[in-house]
């Protein structure tokens, strides 16, 4: 039965016991009414009667609605689908994400294996320095809830959003025992699905791999290998504790991600020994980087972007055992020299550090 219809019925019936009522009420006797065929005694008690029955009426549809609505199989059943649909779409969002604001700091952390100054370049003929951009960076810093006393590896999980031809995208640790000695894994764009994957220390005593060599200043060292890698995959930088020699450590790098049949791809950077202070990993250390080292623009808002995700590290991971810890987020930062505020200045870059769950993006460059 239509709601609307027995609302207006018990309204009427409510009506009429309140007339009935008030013409009582005119005099204190009771009166007879004549109706076709039969006479009707009227007095005020049935009359309130009558009132509160179809106040009674009027409000039975907000009482009792599953009386008086028509059940639509084909509704009921698009509803259950769309809170199926809904609920299924939930379990699979991906989480909030949400500003994080990041500290000032003096530091710049250089990955050793890339130049401050890009030589060779070439003007009308001359050949001249060209000056990277300074300051086009933001670092992420990592801790632990219980750091291990001894860390033999380090393993991290890192997605390219975005990818600009200039920039690296570096994982930094300093050695236990070797306080001030930045070391990184890091990873530079160049052509296409190609990447650069570079080990680095700043001291290094000898090499394996066929890509390694000195640096200039004739102790740091780095190893490269190539990497192919598709916007928006993931890839996972691996840092292993190798045996001793009896006048050093040798440290194992590589970098692996998924294949087409499900599989661990690996990547060999290579393989470096470097002082015997270097027997493992200081794990509050830890430390990623998003950097535009391209060539110096006009105005910082011109530099391209790139946007990385990086999960926490985890240390000391022996397949098939989990990990012995997991890092969390700590703090972000962005050196004192990035001046990016209006677009306009001519060094830095806009930076933007935001939170996914566990994971923190870090995006650096294009307009605020």
């Amino acid at each position: 039965m239509d709601h609307k219809l027995v609302m207006a019925f018990g309204a009427f019936i409510a009506l009429v016991g309140l007339g009935l009522f008030i013409f009582h009420r005119r005099t204190v006797t009771d009166h007879e009414m004549e109706l076709p065929g039969v006479k009707v005694k009227i007095s005020a008690p049935p009359a309130i009667v009558v009132f509160i029955a179809g106040c009674l009426i009027f409000v039975s549809p907000e009482i009792f609605p599953a009386l008086f609505t028509k059940s639509d199989p084909e509704k009921s059943n698009n509803d259950n689908r769309k809170a199926a649909a809904e609920s299924a779409s939930s379990s699979e969002r991906k989480p909030d994400v949400k500003l994080v604001q990041p500290t000032k700091t003096t530091s710049r952390i250089i990955p050793v294996a890339v130049p401050i100054e890009m030589h060779a370049a070439v003007d009308n003929g001359k050949a001249h320095t060209q000056v990277v951009q300074s300051w086009a960076t933001s670092y992420v810093n990592w801790k632990f809830k219980a750091p291990p006393s001894a860390v033999w590896n380090v393993d991290q999980a890192i997605s390219i959003v975005e990818s600009s031809s200039s920039n690296t995208i570096s994982l930094h640790w300093q050695w236990a025992d070797l306080p001030e000695n930045y070391s990184s894994l890091s990873l530079r764009h160049t052509s296409g699905d190609q990447y650069a994957a570079v080990f680095a220390v700043p001291n290094a005593l000898e090499f394996k791999g066929a890509t390694c060599s000195k640096g200039g200043d004739g102790k740091s060292g780095s190893c490269t290998a190539t990497l192919s890698l598709l916007p928006g995959s993931a890839f996972t930088f691996r840092l292993w504790k190798n045996h001793t020699d009896q006048d050093g450590q040798w440290w194992y790098a590589s970098a692996y991600q998924k294949g087409a049949d499900g599989k661990d791809v690996n990547t060999y950077i290579g393989q470096i020994k470097l002082p015997k202070g270097a027997v493992g990993v200081d794990p509050v250390s830890l430390k990623n980087s998003n950097t535009y080292y391209g060539a110096h623009v006009d105005q910082c808002q011109d530099v391209p972007i790139s946007n990385v995700r990086f999960s926490p590290p985890t240390v000391n991971t022996l397949v098939p055992k989990p990990p012995e810890a997991y890092a969390s987020f700590a703090a972000a930062e962005t050196p004192e020299g990035n001046k990016c505020k209006l677009g306009r200045e001519t060094d830095g870059a806009f930076t933007v550090t935001s939170r996914a769950g566990n994971d923190i993006f870090i995006r650096v460059g294009g307009p605020k």
